[in-house]
């Protein structure tokens, strides 16, 4: 059968070599992850606007050691902020320190590591999950939830 009858149903993602997990990755990721950290630490700053090409230039680069690495082609790296969120427990791209009751509403109130995704043709997958930290947010009662003896008498 000619490879062009072949369904995309029946086409399988290229596999990436076990180095690829174990060497380039890694590395890639904790490059990544200071770029991160340097995003960070520059927002809101006159150095952001200038900074933001050339780390576009590094995450390209990235991409381009983890395509020759893992023999993948086309792959691009998207790479999450998830501060200010809601969190919940089920949530599985973070890894989180809670401070408060885990009742009331949680948010990511800071990001340490951000959410990598591979994008390899239609598949996406994570390959780093979030290291965050999430404040509980106690829930407010409104001036409405006061007793019927504070209120003013109806007409």
């Amino acid at each position: 059968m000619p490879e062009d009858s072949v369904g995309p149903a029946e086409r399988q993602a290229p596999k990436a070599s076990p180095s690829f997990y174990t060497v380039y990755l890694p590395q890639v990721l904790e490059v990544r992850n200071q770029l991160f950290e340097i995003e960070r630490r520059a927002h809101g700053s006159s150095l952001e606007n200038l900074m933001r090409r050339n780390v576009r230039r590094i995450n390209g680069a990235l991409e381009a050691i983890l395509r020759q690495a893992g023999d993948l082609g086309e792959i691009e790296l998207l790479v999450e902020d998830p501060t200010g969120q809601r969190y919940d427990e089920t949530r599985t791209d973070c890894d989180a320190s809670i401070t408060g009751d885990a009742g009331d509403e949680l948010t990511i109130s800071e990001t340490l590591k951000p959410i990598v995704r591979v994008r390899s043709g239609n598949s996406v997958s994570i390959v780093q999950r979030a290291v965050v930290l999430v404040d509980a947010i106690a829930e407010q009662t409104s001036s409405t939830d006061a007793s019927p003896d504070n209120r003013p008498d109806a007409p």
